[in-house]
C-alpha cells in the first residue's frame, strides 16, 4: 500500500477516499490537512512534509486554489530542508457523478498536465434572452437589438484557447438563452471538435424548446452534449422533459425553483478585493467573450450596464487570449485570482425577489444599498 498526504477540502477530501476505495486502488490517506476556511493548521504540513513513508503530496481543494497550497507547501519543505514532490486531484473527479466514467489512473497529476488545462468555462451565443429576468447577473435584459455571437470571431478563439490549455473540463454553452441563435447546433459540434474530452452543456430556460430547429437537437445529440434547464417560476417542466425525452437528449432540470435572485454590484467600486473574490460565487465560472476571458463574465458584460445607465463602471476587461505574453500553462493561474473589478462586487449580497420580462431596468436590481 502506497501511503500519500493529501492538502484539501473536506469534500473533496470524502471525494478522493470514495475514488480510491472504488478503484482499489494501491494509494492510502495516511495524513490530511483541511483548508475548508484557509490553511491554519501548518503544524499538520510539517508532519506530513517530514514523515518518510509518504510517496507524495495530493493538493485535493474545490476552491480553484491549487496553487496557492502549492507554493506554501513548498515553502515549508525549504524551511525543512526536505524535498517534497507534489501532485494535484485531477479536476474532473469533482464534475463526474458516476466513478466508472473516470480514468483512474490520471487520479494525480503531475504539475504541468494540471497547469495545462482549465476546469470550466462558458461563453454566450446570444446576448439576448426571452426571459429577460429582473437583475440578470449578465445583463441580458439591458441589450438592445440582436447581439447573436459571430460564429466564424468565436471559432478563432476556441481554437487559440486550444493553444493554451489540453483541455476544458466542463464548457457550459449560454447566453441569454441560446435557442435564440438558430446556429446553436453549430456552435456545440464546433466545440466538441476542438475540446472533443469535455463535458459540454447547453444551458437554457426550456420555454423556446418546443419551437427549436430538430437540426439543432440532432447536433446536441449526435456530440454528445447535455442540456441543463434552470427552472424558473413559469417554465412548464413537465413539457421540457417531454421534449427533451422525445428527442432523446441527455438532460439535467434544476429541482429548486428560482424564486429569488441577488443583488451583487457595489457602485461605489470600494470593495475590499480579497474578501469580495474569496466570497464570490461566480469567481470560478470563467467566460470566454470577445477574444478575452475572465474569472466571471462581470467584467466583459458590465459594459451594457453602463451603456443603459450612462455610467462609467470601470474594470479590466479580462485576459486577452491573443498577447503574445500569454503561453501555454499560464492561463489556470491567471483565472483563479482576484481581479480588478471584483472592487465592485459587494461582500454581502442582497436578496431580491424573481421577475421576468423586466425590461424597466433600474440600477438598484444589481446594485446593494449604499450604507
Amino acid at each position: 500500500m502506497k501511503k500519500i498526504g493529501v492538502v484539501g477540502t473536506q469534500e473533496t477530501l470524502a471525494l478522493l477516499a470514495r475514488a480510491l476505495a472504488y478503484f482499489e486502488s494501491d494509494y492510502k490517506i495516511e495524513h490530511s490537512v483541511l483548508i475548508d476556511e484557509g490553511c491554519k493548521d501548518t503544524e499538520r504540513i510539517y508532519e506530513m512534509i517530514t514523515a518518510p513513508d509518504i510517496e507524495f503530496l495530493v493538493i485535493a481543494s474545490d476552491q480553484g486554489d491549487y496553487f496557492l497550497y502549492e507554493s506554501l507547501i513548498k515553502k515549508e519543505a525549504e524551511a525543512k530542508k526536505r524535498e517534497v514532490e507534489i501532485r494535484f486531484l485531477h479536476p474532473y473527479l469533482k464534475y463526474i457523478h458516476h466513478f466508472h466514467l473516470f480514468d483512474c489512473e490520471k487520479l494525480f497529476l503531475r504539475r504541468e498536465d494540471y497547469a495545462n488545462s482549465i476546469d470550466y468555462l462558458e461563453f454566450h451565443v446570444t446576448d439576448n434572452c426571452n426571459l429577460n429576468c429582473k437583475g440578470c447577473a449578465h445583463f441580458s435584459n439591458l441589450v438592445s437589438g440582436r447581439k447573436h455571437t459571430d460564429f466564424l470571431s468565436w471559432e478563432k478563439d476556441m481554437l487559440r484557447l486550444k493553444e493554451l490549455v489540453e483541455n476544458i473540463y466542463t464548457i457550459r454553452i449560454m447566453g441569454g438563452e441560446p435557442f435564440l441563435n438558430p446556429e446553436l447546433g453549430n456552435f456545440a459540434a464546433k466545440t466538441r471538435e476542438i475540446f472533443p474530452q469535455s463535458m459540454i452543456h447547453v444551458v437554457s430556460n426550456g420555454m423556446l424548446l418546443q419551437k427549436a430547429d430538430r437540426g439543432v437537437f440532432r447536433a446536441i445529440r449526435e456530440n454528445d452534449v447535455t442540456v441543463d434547464i434552470s427552472y424558473y417560476p413559469e417554465v412548464d417542466r413537465d413539457k421540457v422533459v417531454e421534449i427533451l425525452e422525445a428527442e432523446n437528449l441527455r438532460y439535467r432540470i434544476s429541482t429548486v425553483s428560482t424564486d429569488e435572485f441577488l443583488k451583487y454590484m457595489n457602485l461605489k467600486g470600494d470593495s475590499d478585493i480579497g474578501r469580495a473574490y474569496a466570497d464570490c460565487d461566480f469567481k470560478s465560472c470563467h467566460f470566454l467573450y470577445e477574444g478575452k476571458v475572465s474569472a466571471c463574465a462581470f467584467p466583459l458584460l458590465v459594459k451594457y450596464f453602463n451603456e443603459y445607465f450612462d455610467e462609467n463602471v470601470e474594470v479590466c476587461c479580462g485576459i486577452d487570449l491573443y498577447s503574445p505574453r500569454l503561453k501555454k500553462g499560464m492561463l489556470r493561474d491567471l483565472l483563479n485570482r482576484p481581479v480588478d473589478a471584483c472592487r465592485y462586487c459587494a461582500v454581502e449580497k442582497e436578496p431580491i425577489p424573481w421577475e421576468g420580462h423586466r425590461l424597466n431596468a433600474d440600477k438598484s436590481d444589481w446594485c446593494v444599498s449604499q450604507k
